[in-house]
């Protein structure tokens, strides 16, 4: 069972993540696809504890570098070096909320679950 997190930017009403598109074709159907996926890099202390199996993290962007995914002639390496940036902790909040999100009128407001330790992070 998991337990749900909520993660946001300080002082920001949302956030970007870098991610790929990419068109393809089915080879036994013929059907066109569209597929996107986000891009993930190495979870820092902070997300080590949200996404503590894997202990990785989507790539969370601050509005230069988004604008330079989205806009700019980039490179290979460029964009590798974008794609495994770190947002800094010390700009985001964690905290565990209800599982029952998505029908609640606060879908934001903080849980906690006696099994899991509080999110512990140095600022």
């Amino acid at each position: 069972m998991f337990n749900p997190y909520y993660i946001s930017v300080k002082n920001q009403e949302y956030f970007y993540m870098s991610g790929i598109w990419q068109e393809w074709t089915d080879k036994h159907t013929g059907e066109i696809v569209q597929t996107v996926s986000v891009t993930t890099a190495e979870a820092k202390p902070l997300m080590q504890q949200v996404h503590n199996s894997k202990k990785r993290i989507p790539t969370i962007l601050n509005d230069d570098l988004a604008y330079e995914w989205m806009f700019g002639d980039l490179n290979d390496e460029r964009i590798t070096e974008i794609a495994l940036s770190q947002f800094p902790a010390k700009q985001m909040d964690a905290c565990t909320i209800a599982k029952e999100f998505l029908v609640t009128l606060e879908p934001a407001t903080p849980f906690t679950y006696e099994d899991l330790p509080a999110i512990q992070y140095a600022i």
